[in-house]
């Protein structure tokens, strides 16, 4: 910037925002380079200027663009910035396995902002084959042939799409071999639960305007509620499909119904679980498997001495050797 000062004048022209020669807009208590988590702050303090940021992906060996900070409504000035780091940063994570002390060596890669002056030109080549101009949703970035139909997708999209800001990390380990440091932590969602219910409801718009004007709508701006006439339900069991069950009603109150029949569920489910089933004792085949297990199934981890051999409380059945120990 030293060497062409006259460079943000130039950027600033582009989107006609007023250049007094001191401040063009506000960045006060902004860090440099800007994070993309403090781009709302920035909108914020400047509610003329809305900013998309999007990013690029190592997904098979290509590199993608995706969104990164997507704008919640498109202002006057609105500009789209493209955040790149370092070749080396982008790590395909399909085929790079993530350490398990990745939370000790965890490093921001740098980064910084080019501006995006035409979508179609970077998004193109990602998308399609087409050699002609494809016009490209801002938030989503699904591509059309034509502005009107995009026109037409923009209306629900706003809408409906929201971005989550994920900044690429990268782990160094003692070789200095590089790789994302992204990983599975909540390893109680990896088994089953023994009980699932589904259940749904059916119900009828009544309306609820007065009644000398039924078009008149309520303070609140309601003017129809939902009644329900007839509610179902599906327990699912994983460990014994004889407690799994369906059950509807039709009549007055469903929500009631569902209520207490839910309540005799977990009446029944309590009674499963205060009269647990021991596990029977392993053969020599399995007892021989037990000891020379090593790692645990669920998170993978090496067994500790304060670890203990656990089973299905609710069968008694033999878990899988690497079950036997739990964190």
């Amino acid at each position: 910037m030293a060497r062409h000062a006259q460079r943000i004048t130039k950027y600033v022209d582009k989107v006609d925002v007023p250049f007094d020669g001191v401040n063009v807009v506000n960045f006060d208590g902004l860090d440099f380079p800007v994070h993309p988590q403090q781009i709302y702050k920035f909108e914020k303090m400047n509610p003329n200027i809305s900013v998309n940021v999007y990013m690029l992906e190592l997904v098979d060996g290509e590199l993608r663009v995706v969104p990164c900070h997507l704008t919640k409504e498109k202002k006057q000035h609105h500009i789209r910035l493209l955040l790149i780091q370092p070749k080396d940063t982008y790590i395909d994570n399909k085929q790079t396995p993530v350490p398990e002390d990745a939370d000790d060596n965890l490093e921001i890669a740098p980064y910084h902002y080019v501006w995006v002056k035409d979508l179609s030109k970077l998004l193109t080549r990602q998308n399609s084959k087409h050699n002609g101009k494809m016009y490209f949703c801002g938030r989503c970035l699904h591509g059309y042939h034509s502005e009107t139909k995009l026109e037409a997708h923009n209306v629900d999209c706003s809408q409906v799409n929201e971005c989550r800001i994920g900044m690429p990390k990268i782990y160094v380990d003692e070789h200095g071999n590089k790789s994302h440091a992204v990983k599975f932590k909540n390893y109680g969602y990896k088994t089953k639960v023994p009980f699932v219910v589904y259940a749904d409801f059916e119900s009828l718009l009544k309306n609820v305007g007065e009644p000398e004007d039924p078009t008149k709508k309520l303070p609140n701006g309601t003017s129809e509620e939902h009644e329900p006439f007839s509610c179902a339900f599906y327990v699912q069991c994983s460990f014994n499909p004889d407690l799994s069950n369906f059950k509807t009603f039709r009549g007055q109150d469903p929500g009631t119904w569902l209520a207490e029949q839910l309540q005799k569920l977990g009446r029944r489910v309590e009674y499963l679980y205060n009269n647990k089933i021991d596990m029977p004792p392993l053969s020599p085949e399995e007892e021989e498997k037990h000891q020379a297990a090593r790692l645990c199934h669920i998170c993978e981890k090496p067994f500790k001495h304060s670890d203990t051999r656990v089973h299905d409380h609710l069968t008694g059945k033999k878990l899988i050797l690497d079950y036997y120990f739990t964190h």
